[in-house]
């Protein structure tokens, strides 16, 4: 009995379903909603507002970012960088769109609109049974040397599953990794969160390293702030934004 025991327990580890000693996946995330505000804390919010500084070293970019989201799932992120100009993108009643000096106006569609749409999402984290179709615990790994429960998350826009880890000891979550839809077509992108600040009553990774395509960005936080005042025209997208959403709209239609 302990050998057909033993092999049970390998047989499903290697499938990914967790052992008896190991939490569910919808532990691991309602403790990470506990770990950085609590539920109450997290349904209570009403805006966001968040202040840093977005880099690419081997770049050498350096810009001021901003963003901005609200109670509707509305959002607004800006980048300035010196010698390029303003780097815009937010979603807002069912447009996600960018613009940028280089690049122009832009509506996302499919996967790319599926993932903004949960990114402007105010207090997404104590939401995620809203977020997510499926959660699954796929078991334990480390990360830069600390050790992680692993889970499988299955969003319910879009088809694109996320993988995120989370600290088995503090309950943070330390990496996020998934495929995006982006203009260059589809590509893996890996984002380490660390340096947990307190911001408003919230614990927030200060520090956001993401990987994607051979470069590497970083964000450091300097402020957030919530439930203050913004202006509902900070989220409406620029006329020639709406232009090309309308024109989408009514090639859709046909």
């Amino acid at each position: 009995m302990r050998s057909l025991t033993l092999s049970l327990t390998l047989t499903l580890t290697a499938f990914g379903i967790p052992a008896a000693d190991l939490p569910t996946a919808d532990a691991v995330l309602d403790r990470y909603v506990e770990v950085t505000g609590g539920k109450a804390a997290y349904e209570g919010l009403k805006t966001e507002m968040t202040s840093g500084v977005m880099e690419m070293k081997a770049q050498g970019i350096k810009g001021k970012m901003n963003g901005f989201r609200n109670a509707q799932n509305f959002s607004y992120n800006v980048v300035e960088i010196d010698g390029v100009g303003k780097i815009e993108e937010g979603f807002h009643e069912g447009i996600a769109w960018e613009k940028s000096a280089m690049g122009g106006p832009r509506v996302k569609t499919g996967e790319e609109k599926a993932f903004y749409m949960r990114e402007a999402i105010l207090a997404r984290d104590a939401r995620w049974r809203d977020v997510y179709t499926k959660v699954e615990l796929m078991g334990e790994d480390t990360v830069d040397g600390v050790a992680c429960y692993k889970l499988l998350l299955t969003p319910k826009e879009g088809s694109r599953t996320e993988t995120q880890f989370f600290e088995k000891v503090t309950g943070y979550r330390k990496r996020i990794a998934m495929v995006m839809s982006t203009p260059m077509g589809d590509l893996p992108v890996e984002s380490t969160l660390s340096d947990y600040k307190e911001f408003g009553g919230f614990k927030i990774p200060s520090k956001v390293s993401t990987k994607m395509a051979g470069q590497e960005l970083s964000v450091t936080i300097s402020s957030m702030e919530f439930n203050k005042e913004i202006p509902a025209s900070r989220f409406v997208p620029p006329a020639d934004v709406k232009a090309i959403a309308a024109k989408v709209k009514a090639a859709s239609a046909k």
